[in-house]
């Protein structure tokens, strides 16, 4: 356990002392942003994998679900 609150300590600091470097305070989130186009392409994107991907985790999931019988 005090390794665990060590850690996040330690990764709080790191956080603390790199953030002011991280974002320029003239820098804005529109300016930030990418343009609208590559936007609407990833939300496609994700629109179309995020199915795919709960599908084929429930299907695995099913399959392999149950117990397992040890042969004798």
């Amino acid at each position: 356990m005090r390794a665990l609150i060590l850690f996040i300590l330690a990764f709080e600091l790191m956080v603390i002392t790199i953030f002011p470097l991280i974002v320029p305070p003239d820098l804005t989130l529109f300016d930030a942003a990418s343009s609208r186009a590559s936007q609407t392409f990833m939300l496609v994107g994700f629109a179309l994998l995020i199915p795919v991907t709960l599908f084929y985790n429930t299907f695995g999931f099913r399959t392999f679900s149950g117990k397992i019988h040890s042969p004798s």
